[in-house]
């Protein structure tokens, strides 16, 4: 079957050598894009091998369902407000070559060095500090001031996936009992009860 007579036409109007040049042109964009993107990919390798101890803490705490395992949901989330304010996003222009860019560089490496110190000092905690450093950073770097003003939110809602518990348990378990201590002995004064206290435990006095 030949084609009809108007796309005919249309293909004896085409220029000699038109299919060649678009098909030279399709495969210099598909390079440019290539090229723009493998810096992208080396920075995302980097970083995985960087965080590669806290990423693998994130997977451990699920696979064995632990009190943490709701850490690996928070980048989901994180994503998800990021999604619910891409329009507010879009509507406001990127600012290049302005402080803030090289601020969010200097940001970005003060975060890395911070990654090796914490590496080096085996700490979960500061290696999720450093994280989010990092992608706030990169964030004021590329986009700016003004996107990274709407990008807080879901950049500083990685706190939640940080490993909080046990910092927080040593850091204010043992005071907050000395204090729950403290204050039930002077309610049990208060009600008539003899009783003593010794460092966070308290004792009834004994009968005589």
């Amino acid at each position: 079957m030949g084609l009809p007579d108007e796309d005919a036409s249309e293909l004896d109007r085409l220029p000699a050598g038109a299919g060649q040049q678009a098909s030279t042109l399709v495969d210099e964009g598909f390079k440019s894009r290539l090229l723009r993107a493998l810096p992208g990919c080396g920075l995302l390798a980097l970083g995985l091998f960087l965080y590669r101890d806290l990423l693998g803490w994130l997977w451990w705490n699920v696979s064995t369902g632990r009190v943490e395992s709701h850490c690996a949901a928070v980048p989901l989330l994180a994503v998800g407000l990021y999604w619910m304010r891409r329009e507010e996003l879009e509507a406001i222009p990127v600012s290049s070559g302005d402080r803030s860019n090289g601020v969010g560089l200097v940001l970005a490496m003060w975060a890395c060095v911070l990654e090796l110190l914490a590496t080096a000092a085996d700490s979960l905690l500061a290696s999720g500090i450093s994280l989010i450093l990092l992608v706030h950073g990169v964030a004021l770097a590329l986009a700016g001031a003004r996107r990274v003003r709407v990008l807080l939110a879901p950049i500083y809602f990685l706190v939640f996936m940080l490993p909080l518990r046990y910092p927080v348990e040593v850091l204010l378990g043992f005071p907050l009992r000395l204090l729950s201590t403290r204050l039930s002995e002077v309610w049990l004064h208060l009600a008539g009860a003899e009783v003593m206290r010794f460092v966070a435990s308290v004792y009834e006095w004994p009968e005589e």
